[in-house]
């Protein structure tokens, strides 16, 4: 990992108040254009970030839904979040 990727990481640490390992899981490319801002809360199928576009500042909420197509259940109840 290079200097600049090394700083990333730990800036998205600290935003994260030590929830990284969580962040970590999102895909990489809602990495690259969303910042972490905080761990908003977590449920029985996911978990909420409040975060930030890295473009044009908007502020999001990203739910990230834990193995949301392990069995039918919980793809149709994951399909009615969306």
């Amino acid at each position: 990992m290079d200097d600049e990727a090394l700083k990333e990481k730990k800036r998205l640490e600290e935003a994260a108040n030590g929830h990284l390992n969580d962040w970590d899981r999102i895909d990489e490319m809602v990495q690259a254009k969303y910042e972490l801002v905080q761990k908003m809360g977590k449920g029985n199928y996911g978990t909420v970030w409040k975060a930030i576009n890295k473009i044009n500042r908007d502020r999001i909420a990203i739910k990230k839904i834990n193995n949301a197509f392990v069995n039918k259940i919980d793809a149709v109840r994951t399909l009615r979040e969306i």
